[in-house]
């Protein structure tokens, strides 16, 4: 059993099981007996040596001796988690970190066509009898509304005639300077739910978020979130780029969640920091924001009853509760998979245009689930575990821990190795959040 002790005060930690994912507020004192037991120093001379009765020595055995939660991937024989569609490779912004080369993954610029898309769906309804989310990507996937609206018509067909057992959740993350009447009337009519691509007030998403002439977008944005707020029944959610702009406006990470939650209305939002190598004037000095954010967001739900969590804080909290693990650290290509817009399949829509991932097209004489090249990329992905791999096996947070191949592949070209600079953060979070979850039992 692996155990790891967070300090409180001079006089108490938090002591964390990390196979069972159960936590308790113990004295230094037994953080002493603990750490003998784990050495394998004999029962008895833990007994002598803290003058401590056998049932208190048993009972921390008892707890120390718990099985490990059960390990929970999303992969299902009959269910897919996501599908995505990529409707386009084109995008009308040039987005400073964008790791897709400005949304056309360094290929020539195409749109998905009706073909494409019903070939796209109906291969993975021949493998799988229910998809749980549909998500149209680019590029700016709206761009291409014509067959955002044909895919969400022809399954949601589909679903009435009895050919599919459930109706899948549709969705789309769009950098949200786009807007029609007929796009409006899509999102409404098939319940889509649209993530905007935002960083925050308009002198920080400015400075990255631009078009092609250079010009920020922060302006359309926010007045096209406003119109599509009138017709979307589905909540929206934001996905913000953390970066060295939003320190140097001194603007934390829980300044930028309370702007778009307060001001803007926008009830989910995920952030997460930027990435980029030493060379880049965006790259963070350090990622100390994140830290205090959870200290921030735990305080205001207490005293104000607000919700300012993020998605790094509510997969810790929900794991540490759920008490449920996954060894991979995503689910490319387990339980989530991307077609581009020519066909191409790839386990995750970072992958787009790299061939080392591409894992066969839609329409290829021999199915894209029997040819080798899907087989050996599912086998090589399937193969991982945080719980072997020599980075991650000895870690106290293997278990709550989460991460992404593409940004992984990115920053080091090996998709399994995941930066220090992210697992600092995220094993920081991890302290943080048992700290506070502690003080509440």
């Amino acid at each position: 059993m692996k155990v790891h002790f967070i300090d409180k005060s001079e006089d108490t930690c938090v002591m964390f099981l990390c196979e069972s994912l159960k936590f308790y507020n113990v004295s230094k004192s037994i953080k002493k007996v603990v750490n003998d037991i784990l050495d394998g120093v004999p029962r008895c001379e833990i007994l002598e040596k803290y003058k401590m009765k056998a049932e208190a020595y048993d009972n921390i055995c008892r707890i120390l001796s718990e099985d490990p939660v059960e390990d929970v991937t999303g992969e299902k024989t009959d269910t897919l988690y996501r599908l995505v569609l990529n409707v386009t490779n084109k995008c009308n912004l040039n987005c400073k970190y964008c790791y897709a080369e400005g949304g056309n993954y360094s290929s020539s610029e195409c749109l998905m066509s009706k073909e494409t898309a019903k070939a796209a769906i109906d291969l993975f309804y021949s493998r799988y009898k229910a998809i749980k989310v549909i998500q149209f990507f680019g590029g700016e996937p709206l761009l291409n509304e014509p067959v955002i609206r044909f895919a969400c018509q022809y399954i949601t067909e589909l679903y009435e005639s009895g050919k599919i057992e459930m109706l899948p959740q549709f969705g789309t993350i769009s950098n949200g300077t786009i807007y029609s009447d007929a796009l409006a009337e899509t999102i409404s009519k098939y319940n889509i739910s649209i993530t905007f691509s935002i960083d925050g007030p308009k002198p920080i998403h400015d400075s990255m978020r631009v078009y092609k002439n250079g010009d920020g977008s922060f302006g359309r944005i926010l007045n096209n979130i406003e119109k599509y707020n009138q017709f979307s029944v589905s909540p929206m959610a934001a996905e913000v780029t953390y970066n060295a702009r939003h320190t140097e406006n001194n603007y934390s990470v829980i300044d930028t969640i309370k702007y778009l939650k307060d001001d803007l209305r926008i009830p989910n939002v995920h952030i997460v920091p930027v990435s980029g190598d030493e060379s880049v004037d965006y790259k963070l000095q350090n990622r100390d924001s994140f830290n205090d954010a959870v200290d921030e967001a735990f305080r205001e739900k207490s005293e104000n009853d607000k919700d300012y969590s993020f998605t790094y804080l509510s997969r810790i909290i929900k794991s540490l509760k759920t008490r449920k693990s996954n060894k991979y650290l995503c689910e490319a290509g387990i339980s989530n998979y991307s077609v581009s817009c020519r066909g191409d399949v790839y386990p995750c829509f970072m992958f787009t245009d790299v061939d080392e991932f591409r894992m066969g097209n839609i329409f290829d004489p021999v199915p894209v689930f029997e040819n080798p090249m899907f087989t050996e990329m599912k086998k090589k992905l399937k193969s991982f575990s945080k719980y072997k791999y020599e980075k991650c096996k000895n870690c106290f947070n293997n278990r709550v821990c989460s991460g992404c191949l593409g940004t992984n592949y990115f920053n080091s070209n090996d998709i399994d190795y995941t930066p220090d600079e992210e697992c600092e953060m995220q094993k920081k979070l991890t302290e943080k959040v048992l700290i506070r979850l502690s003080d509440m039992v």
